[in-house]
């Protein structure tokens, strides 16, 4: 159930989560008109006002999904079969985007209509050209859009660099009537094997200029290591097929992302997508730089690749952030955020609800910078990732049970 509450009504819960405060066990959230109004126990609630039982099931403030990708969004199936290698899938969705006769603008537009569809307060995108976000200025959910970014070659890098430069100067000086866009941009350097180290260098130098946020595929299947390590396998060989002036620079390492690691540390905040295979070194290093990191979970696109166990407990025992998305359907993901919860909750029957709707709310608002009140000034009137007295908020339930 996802409610937008502009109703006068107590919603009764088995457990009502109003983070960033405790969770209370057969707790009532009082709306009237639309503002949460009260967050009590039943008792304390006002019984003049019309209760709604929703019965055993978690209430919380609605979900944040920090990694989509709206241009695939609109399909109906995966791209390839489940278990597929990450470079044979690739190399299908290669095929698929050469057939569409479909402008990609309007694709885009298609995945954000199932995106308003969902249950998310909000979409974090990997978008290949903001201009499509800006023209959704306005629309629910709000999206984030982190300007997608690639140049596997030192040939393609100046032009990408530049586009950006042209955007943040177009919406920099804005005021604060126009600055709704600005508050919602990042930039998204695709991943280390599609991007050159100068255009990362270049990235990172732009997000501390602007004070953006980063974010990045990482470590996502064990065939990008091999590539980044040594060169060398399938990931390599069809990156040489599609990219035929791209030249790799193994690092040789053990630690392979540790250098891009250390890199990126000098943003103001990192988003790293999947990160699924980084070794204890690497998390080594998020730990002690959690202040600037965090990890994007896609729980259903990991499980259709059939991608080795995610070390979440490692990640969490080590207090690295995470937050979870839902990457897109192409990839066997659901874009309903309740559900990739429910899926963790069944795989990892060890970690408290409490942890799990953390990730997807709190935590995942303060790695955008948007846990504050009314974080879009003028225009969004509430709050993102909490449930407290005196705002406008869209709620959202779970069976407590797995």
């Amino acid at each position: 159930m996802q409610s937008s509450v502009f109703t006068t009504k107590r919603f009764l819960a088995g457990e009502v989560f109003p983070f960033p405060d405790a969770p209370i066990e057969r707790g009532v959230v009082t709306v009237i008109e639309g503002e949460v109004t009260a967050i009590s126990e039943l008792a304390a609630s006002d019984p003049s006002i019309p209760l709604h039982d929703l019965g055993d099931v978690a209430l919380f403030p609605a979900p944040l999904n920090l990694h989509t990708h709206l241009l695939f969004s609109g399909r109906a199936i995966p791209v390839g079969e489940a278990g597929s290698s990450f470079p044979s899938w690739l190399a299908e969705v290669g095929k698929v985007q050469a057939a569409h006769t479909t402008p990609p603008e309007k694709r885009f537009r298609e995945g954000h209509k199932q995106a308003q569809n969902s249950d998310a307060a909000l979409v974090a995108d990997f978008c290949p050209d903001p201009e499509w976000a800006l023209d959704l200025s306005t629309a629910q959910p709000p999206l984030f859009a982190f300007h997608e970014l690639i140049a596997p070659t030192l040939a393609r890098t100046e032009g990408v660099l530049e586009s950006v430069k042209t955007f943040l100067g177009q919406y920099v000086a804005c005021d604060e009537e126009d600055a709704l866009p600005w508050r919602r941009y990042g930039l998204a350097p695709h991943a280390l094997y599609s991007t050159t180290t100068e255009l990362l260098e270049g990235s990172v130098e732009l997000a501390k200029e602007y004070d953006l946020p980063l974010a990045i595929h990482l470590a996502e299947s064990p065939e990008e290591r091999e590539c980044l390590a040594a060169g060398t396998g399938p990931l390599a060989e069809f990156l040489r097929s599609f990219v035929p002036d791209w030249s790799p620079q193994p690092s040789g390492e053990a630690d392979t992302y540790l250098p891009a690691l250390e890199l990126l540390a000098q943003a103001p905040r990192v988003l790293l997508i999947h990160a699924n295979y980084l070794n204890a070194n690497e998390l080594d290093f998020l730990a002690q730089h959690r202040e600037k990191f965090g990890i994007v979970h896609c729980p259903y696109s990991h499980r259709w690749f059939g991608y080795d166990r995610f070390p979440l407990e490692a990640v969490l025992e080590r207090g690295i952030p995470v937050a979870l998305g839902t990457d897109s359907p192409a990839s066997g993901g659901v874009l309903e955020m309740t559900e990739n919860i429910r899926l963790l909750r069944r795989e990892r029957p060890g970690i408290p609800l409490v942890e799990l709707l953390r990730m997807a709310t709190t935590t995942a608002a303060q790695l955008l910078g948007l846990d504050v009140a009314n974080p879009f000034g003028s225009h969004y009137d509430g709050a993102f990732g909490r449930l407290q007295i005196g705002q406008r908020c869209s709620l959202v339930t779970t069976p407590r049970l797995p």
